[in-house]
């Protein structure tokens, strides 16, 4: 199945909550066709999970939305397409299906999409303040999630490891502090949690091509 930018292969299990506005395509195995159920809501008050969720417990989830549909009044072909009367007790029933999946109680089931939003915004206050941060193995307990997940994740937000992100974020702070401060280098190496001003000046220069001082040299000239 592909919604417009990634493609997935689906299986049992498999649940899919395709956004209004999405542009959805899927095909079929014929060799092993799958079985689906689907419905067309709109609901407001509650979040959708993620809009990939799976494997999922079919014994639990499947017959929930097969009796939602069957609590669905049947149409014509003439109102095919139109908002349909949905009893309460079937909108209860997907209410709390979509509660369920949300925020499963075992706490098994993490949101890809939710997760990769706190990865983002974690990034973000690292690139803030790169001095002395907590170890991957921290970060990932923070989220609940392995420091493998967790890397890969940040990889796919960010386009490189923590380890490198961290290191380019403090060669940026200090591009900064050699270009609009007067500070003397051994402050600027302790300053962004370098053990010497030597050690600084090696990782600077390995990334930015310069030495610090030849690059506040060309920064100010």
């Amino acid at each position: 199945m592909s919604d417009g930018m990634n493609r997935r292969t689906l299986g049992p299990g498999s649940l899919v909550w395709m956004r209004p506005g999405g542009i959805y395509d899927a095909g079929q195995d014929s060799d092993a066709p799958l079985g689906f159920t689907f419905i067309h809501f709109s609901l407001h008050g509650i979040r959708p999970p993620a809009e990939f969720l799976g494997p999922v417990d079919l014994g639990t989830v499947e017959p929930v939305m097969r009796r939602i549909v069957q609590l669905l009044p049947r149409s014509g072909g003439r109102d095919w397409g139109r908002p349909a009367k949905a009893p309460a007790a079937a909108t209860r029933l997907l209410e709390g299906l979509l509660l369920d999946l949300r925020y499963p109680p075992d706490g098994k089931h993490h949101d890809p999409e939710s997760t990769l939003a706190q990865v983002r915004r974690l990034g973000d206050d690292l690139r803030i303040d790169p001095i002395d941060p907590p170890p991957v193995a921290d970060l990932s307990e923070r989220l609940h999630i392995t420091p493998a997940h967790f890397s890969r994740l940040f990889k796919q937000a960010h386009g490189q490891s923590p380890q490198r992100f961290l290191i380019e974020a403090r060669i940026d702070r200090a591009r900064y502090l050699l270009r609009d401060t007067d500070m003397p280098l051994s402050d600027i190496a302790d300053a962004l949690g370098y053990a010497d001003p030597f050690t600084f000046s090696k990782q600077f220069k390995r990334f930015s091509g310069q030495a610090p001082r030849a690059y506040r040299r060309a920064a100010r000239a």
